[in-house]
């Protein structure tokens, strides 16, 4: 094989790995690896970690818990009072100065 030929064929076993192929590249991959048996072994504990980060993943992209809405809204409630009354509180605070005096 040439080096173009492994070149193609370790692309190709990365986008095996990550589930990236169509039917005939896949199958290509697959018979590649039957004649390479170590290889194979390595692609295998690839597919392992690989699915497993995939498990991992799939568990944070879990709904968030009500409670934690709850309290994003009330934290985000009195962020934008508390912008509302520093925006008004010098405007007030002129007021007051001019009415006493």
């Amino acid at each position: 094989m040439t080096r173009d030929t492994l070149t193609q064929i370790d692309l190709d076993i990365l986008a095996f790995v990550n589930g990236q192929l169509d039917g005939e590249r896949r199958y290509a991959v697959l018979e590649y690896l039957a004649r390479n048996p170590d290889l194979a072994a390595e692609v295998m504990a690839d597919l392992r970690l690989t699915e497993g980060l995939r498990l991992a993943m799939a568990d944070v992209e879990t709904a968030v818990p009500p409670h934690v809405t709850q309290t994003a809204g009330r934290l985000s409630n009195a962020i934008s009072q508390q912008t509302y009354w520093r925006r008004w509180m010098p405007f007030a605070a002129s007021v007051a100065m001019i009415a006493l005096g």
